[in-house]
Order: C-alpha cells, then structure tokens, then sequence
C-alpha cells in the first residue's frame, strides 16, 4: 500500500493520533528517501536487462542459457518494473523484442543458407516419367546412363524421414516425436554429407517449433503476457515470413514430387506437435500457409507427367527389349512410392 493513500487503514501503518505515516514529518522525510531509492532501483534494473539482452545478439550465443538463467531468475523484477516505471517496463520489453527478432531472423537466415549447400536435388525439369531416351544419354557416349534412370521416382530410404513421425500418429508422444536429429550443418558441411530436401525441411522445422514453443512459454513467464496482443508474435513475425519465403523461392524451382508428398506429411504430423504442445493458436496459422504452398506446385509437378505421358512419342521414349521399358518402370516406382508414402502408419493404426 502508498503511503501516501489518505485512508491508509492498515493499523500498523497508522500513527497513534490518526494520522496517516506519510502526513507526518517524519514520513514526508522517508517518503522522499524511499523515493530516491525506488528510482535507483529501477534505474539499477533497467541497466542490468539492458546489459543481458545486449548479449542475446552476439552470435553464438546460448539463448535459453541466458533466459534462464539470467532473466527469469530475476521475473520479480520485471513485474517491479511493471508497477514502479511501466515506462522503463516498455522499453525492456521493446528491446527485448527488437533483439530475439533479430536473433531468430539471423539464426534461421544462415542456417537455411548453409542446409542448401546440402542439398542433392534428385529432380530437373526433365525428370518426367516419359522421356526421350537421347536425355538419358551421356554427352559423349551412346549408352544410356543407369544413373539418370529412376533418381526421383523412387521412394527407398527417404521414407526414413518420417520416422518418429509414425510414432506419433500410433499413438507416441505427438509432442516430441519429430525432433530428432536435426542436420547438424556445420558438420555434415566437413564430411561432405548430402540430404534430399525433405531432410533440410524437416531440419529448419524441428528447429522452428522448438525455438517458438520456446519463446510462447518464456513471453509468458516473464512479461505475464496472455492476450493476443503479446510479444510472440512481434518476437516471430520476421522469421516466419522468412522461412515461408525460403520454401517459396525453392518450390519454385522443385520438380520432385516425392519430396513434395513427404513434406505436405510432415507438416501434417507438426500440426499435431504445436497441438500437444498448446502453441497451435500461434503456430497453426503458419503451417497451414505452409501447406498452402506445397498442394499448387504439386499439382504442376503431377500435371508435367501427364502431359510427358500423353505427349511421349514412341519412336523417341526407346525401343522396348527383354527387360521392362523405362517409361513402366518408372510410372511404376513412381506410383509405389505415392502409396508408399500416402499408407504410411495406416498398418500400424489398423486403418485398411
């Protein structure tokens, strides 16, 4: 209670004649004293979140070491700050999250950069099901080249990139099952180690919804934000437009359906993650602009091998031999793989 409050009540706080503390000589003085310590206490506070948030933008910086364990052990002060200055409480809150915006945005921005670099690419433009036999030919040979012939129309290992992701649709923890092993890029850059796209997009994703599951929980706790208005989205804003951007630029280019299939599944299973986790009014939003992006070029992708096939001129596809035609075998693969892909944890589920 403010001293100050004429119909202070409080008996402890009550001189014997009636008069309220801060009315008498001796509480105008203190008031004035507690005053002045007041403002050094904010004043104080103010400089040590302005010192810790600085460090938030220094790169490689262990962002939830530092929230942890040198912001939110000091919450109380924050909540301080709320009653005693909301002025300098704006400001830290602005600062803060000027500086996170800006961390996540250049995290994600040189990670994305570096996860390209890994890329394989399995598909070109002209990797259709029906194709001339002289595309499948080296520059200075007359044989066709094996390894040109079924690339991004078999669905092999690449599976694997849903694994975890079948735990969660059989019934596993929904909420961590797709965080595993995200491409460490740094390291797969030494070793020379190449990846399909669905693999970097599975990587950039984990490493999305865990730094924003961190951050719904961390605006919270600190800033005792809950409306709609909170700072998450400010937080977030820039590096999710950025991340949709990248998907963007690079499905424009994407001419492999396979990778297209398995990351619209993806996407399906984070919607159930951001939901176990409790951020799906936040997250939810972006994964559906996401999928959004992967159904239109996947139409155009199917829709090339249409016209392949209706186009194809038997004379140029190859002549057929004792083995079966490479325009069959690889509608076939292609076809397996689509299957593959769509049954995927159906068995486990008992769906037929």
């Amino acid at each position: 209670r403010d001293l100050k409050e004429p119909d202070c009540s409080d008996p402890g706080l009550v001189s014997s004649a009636g008069i309220p503390p801060a009315s008498t000589v001796a509480g105008k003085e203190m008031v004035e004293h507690l005053s002045k310590l007041r403002l050094q206490a904010v004043d104080r506070t103010r400089a040590y979140f302005l010192k810790v948030m600085k460090q938030l933008r220094r790169p490689k910086t262990h962002v939830r070491m530092i929230q942890s364990h040198a912001l939110l052990k000091y919450e109380y002060l924050v909540d301080f700050l709320l009653v005693a200055s909301p002025t300098i409480h704006a400001e830290i809150r602005d600062v803060y999250v000027e500086s996170m915006s800006k961390t996540l945005y250049t995290l994600f921005r040189t990670y994305h950069k570096q996860l390209l670099l890994l890329d394989m690419r399995l598909a070109t433009r002209v990797d259709l099901i029906a194709v001339e036999e002289a595309a499948l030919r080296d520059a200075f040979s007359t044989k066709v080249n094996m390894r040109k012939r079924g690339d991004a129309f078999v669905l092999g290992d690449r599976a694997k990139v849903l694994d975890g992701a079948i735990t969660a649709e059989t019934g596993g923890d929904a909420a961590t099952a797709l965080t595993s092993s995200p491409i460490n890029a740094h390291l797969a850059l030494m070793s020379g180690d190449k990846y399909s796209y669905e693999m970097i997009f599975r990587s950039i994703m984990s490493h999305l919804i865990d730094s924003a599951t961190n951050e719904y929980v961390f605006a919270r706790q600190f800033f005792k934000e809950y409306g709609q208005d909170d700072c998450w989205h400010s937080i977030f804003g820039k590096t999710l437009s950025l991340v949709l951007e990248q998907l963007e630029n690079y499905l424009f280019n994407c001419h492999d359906a396979i990778a297209i299939l398995l990351m619209i599944k993806l996407t399906h299973y984070y919607k159930r993650m951001v939901k176990a986790r409790r951020i799906d009014k936040v997250m939810e939003p972006f994964l559906d602009r996401v999928t959004n992006l992967f159904w239109p070029r996947l139409k155009m992708v199917m829709d090339a091998h249409l016209r392949s096939i209706r186009g194809a001129n038997p004379k140029k596809v190859g002549a057929g031999d004792i083995h079966a035609h490479l325009v069959s075998r690889r509608y076939a693969e292609f076809t397996c793989s689509i299957l593959l892909i769509l049954n995927r944890g159906r068995k486990a589920t008992g769906e037929s």
